[in-house]
């Protein structure tokens, strides 16, 4: 479990810089929008990657804690149900992300940005696939006990339809 958590804290830093760079794209794109849609828009999509990025830094917190905790890794149980939710809901945070991603990646056609974002969209994907991969390895290592996260990680387990 170590080295999970210590890959996890890699990959979550990484995830850190990433939405802070997006964030620093679209500061000055709201502040010089030429229409409210405009402002609005951009303004929704920063404030989504805002709220993210502070369960991105709750996250790494936690995870910090667990990586100095002294007790022995065989008598360590793995993280509480609370971080694995936060994990998983992570992958969705990151869904959006890349959707951010191709939609910012739509609207900025300057070279620069499209060379930013591209390379902000691959990292995105290879975090989803590393969170998805440690969701799928606690399932794995819990069969005597209730999964918290569905065989399927990548479709939600209810839609809008399906609650109505």
């Amino acid at each position: 479990m170590k080295q999970e958590l210590a890959e996890l804290h890699q990959s979550m830093l990484l995830a850190k810089a990433a939405i802070e760079d997006f964030l620093a794209i679209l500061a000055p794109v709201i502040k010089s929008a030429q229409s409210d849609y405009e402002r609005l828009y951009h303004r929704h999509i920063y404030d989504e990657e805002e709220e993210r990025l502070g369960r991105v830094k709750e996250l790494l917190d936690v995870i910090a804690n667990f990586q100095q905790d002294d007790t022995p890794e065989s008598l360590r149980p793995w993280p509480s149900n609370h971080f694995l939710q936060a994990l998983y809901l992570e992958t969705y945070g990151l869904r959006h992300f890349i959707e951010h991603l191709n939609l910012a990646l739509y609207g900025f056609q300057d070279e620069e940005r499209q060379a930013l974002l591209n390379g902000m969209l691959e990292q995105a994907h290879s975090h989803y696939q590393h969170v998805k991969e440690i969701l799928a390895k606690y399932n794995e290592g819990n069969e005597g006990s209730s999964k918290i996260i569905s065989d399927n990680i990548d479709s939600p387990a209810f839609t809008v339809g399906s609650l109505l």
